[in-house]
């Protein structure tokens, strides 16, 4: 799951999040969360804030 197309740090661990969001991996979605959240900035760091919040609290729910 690594390419070298991706080219800010906050985005391997935001596409990590996301597979274990998909296998309702709860302990590495936060794990992989956080450390994408830590590298970005801005508005990105924003963004990624609350979507992983909204899959957190879905993964919760399931």
């Amino acid at each position: 799951m690594t390419s070298d197309k991706l080219t800010q740090p906050w985005m391997q661990p935001a596409i990590e999040a996301v597979y274990a969001y998909t296998v309702k991996d709860q302990a590495k979605f936060r794990q992989f969360a956080d450390a994408s959240i830590e590298h970005a900035r801005g508005i990105q760091k924003y963004g990624l804030i609350h979507n992983f919040k909204q899959l957190e609290e879905d993964l919760v729910i399931q």
